[in-house]
């Protein structure tokens, strides 16, 4: 009798502990800052510290915020399982000097906005749509 009870006490905790590593797993991995290292299959430009392209996800409040590399971007996003989709961000205006730089933002827009599911591989994160990766990002420091 006290060995099935330690059996079943043993089951229960190994079900409590798997139950709480996979809600772990799936709520966290997107927390914190990712640097633009690709974007549609070409090296991101790295403009430097907190100017370079990147994306912060706050997963418990569902937003997001970040830079284009010329403006600043901010709003939510959606997250089921691997399904990743950012509604329309708010940025800022400010008029980009480098043509480049002003043609990234562009497409890193216009990614975010296609994006329907993520990939993450240790600390590289890829948005996918329908015709692929689109953009990969790395967590950590960004490039200088």
């Amino acid at each position: 009798m006290r060995s099935s009870r330690i059996q079943r006490t043993l089951v229960s905790l190994a079900v409590l502990v798997a139950c709480a590593t996979s809600r772990t797993s799936a709520t966290l991995p997107l927390d914190g800052t990712y640097w633009l290292t690709e974007l549609n299959g070409k090296p991101a430009l790295t403009t430097g510290g907190s100017d370079q392209a990147h994306l912060r996800f706050v997963r418990d409040s569902a937003l997001v915020s970040g830079g284009t590399g010329c403006n600043r971007l901010s709003g939510t996003f959606r997250h089921d399982g691997t399904a990743l989709h950012f509604p329309p961000l708010a940025t800022t205006q400010m008029a980009c000097m480098d043509d480049q730089v002003a043609a990234q933002e562009h497409a890193l827009l216009a990614a975010l906005g296609a994006t329907e599911r993520y990939a993450l591989a240790g600390d590289t994160l890829t948005l996918i749509g329908a015709s692929g990766n689109l953009a990969r990002f790395v967590r950590g420091a960004p490039a200088q």
